[in-house]
């Protein structure tokens, strides 16, 4: 039951950080570093060369198919396992990376760097 309150706790979290940056405002209680860092990615620019899937795979493997699978908490409509499903859902993918909303709070996050790679991949 604490697991379900928790993930319950994490996405009113998310729901008010994407409200937020929505209507362009910080969401009340949500960490300041989440609102400064939204802003920073947001204006940074991505590179020339981008990195390609091949080059995002290992990236989505080690911080989303835990969850983007059929056994995990996102389940079979959010099967991050193949390049296709990664392509296909790449916009959002970019928005959860920018507004800070995944992966959630309480897993492992991901560099600055490997976070600005995946969302520049993912905004082509």
């Amino acid at each position: 039951m604490k697991d379900c309150a928790r993930r319950y706790a994490e996405f009113l979290l998310a729901s008010a950080l994407l409200a937020g940056a929505c209507a362009g405002t910080r969401a009340a209680g949500a960490p300041e570093r989440a609102a400064n860092s939204a802003s920073i990615d947001a204006q940074a620019s991505c590179p020339v060369n981008r990195i390609s899937t091949a080059e995002a795979r290992p990236l989505v493997d080690e911080y989303c198919v835990s969850c983007h699978s059929p056994n995990g908490a996102a389940g079979e409509d959010y099967d991050f396992r193949s390049d296709a499903a990664i392509i296909l859902r790449r916009r959002n993918i970019e928005a959860k990376l920018r507004l800070h909303v995944m992966p959630p709070p309480s897993a492992r996050q991901l560099s600055s760097a490997d976070r600005a790679a995946l969302r520049c991949w993912a905004k082509d």
